[in-house]
């Protein structure tokens, strides 16, 4: 009778002498070889997805950057003007308190006023307009003649008479507050002398604030961010701490202004913050991204 396990202690198919299967030396050298190739392909590929994400990286923030600076510049420019009914000749007498970064006075001779250097580099531009909503109304009726206006519980608080003083009234007449009182307001509708108002203005007409902002490049940095960046500031003593705060653009690496009759021409250019080595640009191979945008206002309210 045949053991139903005599059939373990035969030798195995194509194993004549009992040893077990296995790779050579040669497929385990071509298998290597070939896990080489495909790891290093792989490699190859991250890292061409990781350099093109960086240079994504770089030129959307370099467009950021410029698209913000170019957009509020020339929303700002388009409101040159607004909130100032008064002549060109006498625009330094109504709006004196104008002053760069630095705290100089400038001379708003010219609405918008572009300061440029000895080179020609534009460096600065001054707009006075009332930009924002009206901030106070009329409490009661005021007729032409008079030189008080009677605002609303605590909304005297938004004026003074040095920086905040010059506002327009109703949306047709400007005016300059030479004192307050609570929520009253002493007024004058002449630049230097004292003159009533021209027109009648009912109870709840809008107050509106004139100021005056301006956009500065900033070459000379010293502290982060470590690049040329674009400023904007109102002018008003206490408004701003610190640097930062009126830095509105990053890399910023050129501001120019162009007037032309009534249209005024705005060009800002642009550098990214790090070296992009996916890319030379064209310009000697400095490997930093560059962008250049432009924009044209015509002004409403000259």
């Amino acid at each position: 009778m045949t053991s139903p396990h005599s059939d373990l202690t035969r030798e195995s198919p194509g194993h004549q002498d009992g040893s077990l299967g296995g790779f050579t030396l040669t497929e385990l050298m071509v298998a290597v070889s070939l896990t080489g190739l495909l790891v290093a392909g792989a490699l190859n590929i991250f890292i061409q997805q990781r350099t093109a994400l960086k240079s994504n990286h770089i030129i959307s923030e370099m467009r950021q950057n410029v698209r913000t600076a170019i957009d509020m510049v020339s929303r700002d420019t388009r409101m040159a003007g607004y909130g100032l009914e008064v002549n060109d000749a006498d625009l330094s007498d109504w709006v004196d308190w104008a002053v760069d970064i630095s705290g100089s006075p400038v001379t708003m001779d010219s609405n918008p006023k572009v300061v440029q250097d000895a080179n020609g580099t534009t460096d600065g531009l001054w707009i006075a307009a009332a930009f924002e909503d009206p901030v106070a109304e009329l409490s009661a009726e005021s007729l032409s003649g008079t030189n008080t206006l009677t605002l609303g519980s605590g909304e005297g608080d938004a004026f003074n008479t040095t920086d905040k003083k010059l506002i327009f009234i109703g949306k047709v007449e400007t005016a300059r507050i030479t004192g307050i009182a609570g929520d009253v307001l002493t007024i004058s509708t002449h630049a230097t002398t004292a003159r009533g108002l021209q027109y009648d203005h009912p109870a709840n007409t809008v107050i509106e604030l004139v100021k005056v902002r301006s956009y500065e490049w900033a070459t000379e940095v010293i502290d982060y961010p470590y690049q040329p960046y674009l400023t904007r500031d109102d002018s008003i003593a206490g408004t701003f701490t610190y640097y930062w705060q009126r830095m509105i653009a990053n890399g910023i690496s050129d501001f120019q202004i162009t007037e032309s009759g009534d249209r005024i021409d705005i060009a800002i250019d642009g550098k990214a913050s790090v070296k992009d080595n996916s890319h030379l640009n064209g310009d000697g191979g400095t490997k930093y991204r560059k962008l250049s945008m432009n924009s044209s206002v015509m002004l409403r309210n000259k």
